[in-house]
């Protein structure tokens, strides 16, 4: 992925010192050709990792990519995957030795020759084993989760009896090798596009349904396997238009919560509406409604659950005469009742396919955006409910920004507002210069190397000599 500093928007809130938790950001990534981001997660150390489709890479047909920035949106390091054929992350699980599993796909051509592809990386992106799962037909993986030291899949696989698509599960051992691979058919096309735990065992697949004998309409699918595989009940739902559910959360009761939404005609753009489900243990539907905020079209795509028990997803939401749509946020309680609803609010269209929660009113949003005359790109916003920015974004940018402090491996500096040439020198308490660097970005990543544990002065010159920054740094 190249020329990944292409917009930043930064509002800080500073005390006496600056901790992750305080930066909220939104920020795109891309290249001369075609980005997205699909899924993200945090890193566990303030940092995000995130994945999609990268077309800018040097193979032009699209690679899978992983990409970790720290809690200003920086990108500390960035790896792609792949064939000499389009593959693409669709989704990312952090995993529990520290590590990521990629859900994807890899394709010479869709309908026939496409299938699921796994990457497994240790914490620092580099690949520890790989997986192409499906059959000779067409095969896309979707989600995933980690359940007792194995992985579960869930996608599409085409069925060569009737040429229809079915609903995918597999299980993958921790060290990539394929224990399960299963279709769920039903009696149209059929496809997963998420996998949750159920709190009294089992996994939920969401997704949607063609039926065939129901007009082609599609409609919003619910399964329920258990731990083998086995399907224990299922459910199809939805209006009179085409519907899909994207997302699904678990209920305590052994239920689930479902998100997505529905249009008046397949594939749409317009007349969208966002839409929540409420299923009991046994698969009935208990409630079902579209929910729209305020006049407008909008769609449902991640959702999660924060530490009060409160119902987040995140989407897409056009307001009634604006001239694009941009990501969204709502908030929910168990019963479905709206709490909260914001548009991040911009002159160029954007949508959000993945969502975590970071709690105390903390969210982070992955997704893509279209920008007039370009192609488009991955966006980012890490957004506080609380704070006067969680909106719009609108603020202004901090001149200054030094974090960690004290730091161990890197520290990030951001110094002004617009690229130009400087020099960063650290000198020791008895004024010996310890690192002297040049840039020329507003951000830079400082690495402490040989640099013995101790405190620092740190002063941040341009090429006039004029100071621009300084302080005191702290390695450890």
């Amino acid at each position: 992925m190249r020329h990944l500093f292409l917009s930043i928007s930064l509002a800080v809130f500073i005390a006496t010192s600056l901790f992750s938790q305080s930066l909220t950001f939104e920020r795109t990534y891309g290249g001369d050709t075609y980005e997205d981001a699909r899924s993200i997660t945090p890193a566990g150390d303030g940092c995000f990792v995130f994945t999609g489709l990268d077309k800018s890479s040097d193979d032009p047909t699209g690679d899978t990519y992983l990409t970790k920035i720290n809690a200003a949106g920086a990108v500390i390091w960035s790896k792609n995957y792949g064939l000499p054929k389009e593959d693409g992350g669709n989704f990312l699980l952090s995993t529990s030795d520290g590590g990521f599993l990629i859900v994807g796909h890899t394709a010479n051509s869709y309908g026939e020759e496409c299938d699921g592809y796994l990457v497994k990386t240790d914490a620092d992106g580099d690949e520890q084993w790989h997986l192409f799962l499906g059959t000779p037909l067409d095969d896309v993986c979707s989600a995933g989760l980690e359940e007792g030291g194995a992985f579960f899949l869930t996608g599409r696989i085409l069925n060569p009896a009737d040429r229809l698509f079915d609903v995918m599960l597999a299980k993958v051992s921790a060290s990539g090798e394929l224990l399960f691979l299963k279709n769920l058919p039903g009696s149209g096309d059929e496809h997963g596009f998420k996998i949750e735990l159920a709190a009294n065992g089992g996994f939920f697949i969401a997704g949607y349904a063609k039926e065939l004998n129901g007009g082609g309409d599609e409609q919003m699918l619910v399964l329920k396997c258990d731990a083998e595989g086995n399907l224990l009940w299922r459910q199809v739902f939805g209006t009179e238009f085409h519907d899909r559910a994207y997302s699904v959360l678990p209920s305590t009761d052994g239920g689930c919560i479902v998100a997505g939404g529905n249009s008046e005609l397949p594939y749409t753009e317009k007349r969208r509406q966002p839409c929540l489900a409420k299923l009991d243990a046994g698969g009935n539907l208990r409630k079902f409604q579209s929910i729209l905020p305020e006049p407008g079209t909008g769609y449902l795509f991640d959702g999660c659950q924060d530490k009060d028990g409160r119902l987040a997803f995140a989407g897409f939401f056009q307001k009634e005469n604006a001239a694009v749509g941009n990501a969204c946020l709502l908030l929910a309680d168990s019963d479905l009742n709206l709490l909260d609803f914001r548009v991040l609010e911009s002159e160029h269209q954007s949508e959000a396919r993945s969502l975590q929660s970071l709690g105390n009113d903390e969210f982070v949003l992955a997704g893509g955006t279209s920008l007039p005359g370009a192609p488009p790109d991955i966006w980012l916003a890490k957004m506080n409910l609380g704070s006067s920015v969680s909106g719009s974004f609108e603020v202004a940018e901090q001149p200054i920004l030094l974090f960690p402090n004290p730091f161990s491996e890197l520290a990030y500096f951001k110094v002004g507002n617009a690229p130009q040439p400087k020099t960063l020198t650290l000198t020791n308490l008895e004024g010996k210069v310890m690192k002297s660097v040049s840039f020329d970005d507003v951000e830079m990543f400082l690495s402490r190397g040989d640099l013995p544990a101790g405190a620092y002065f740190f002063a941040v010159l341009n090429a006039k000599g004029e100071i621009l920054a300084k302080g005191r740094l702290v390695a450890r």
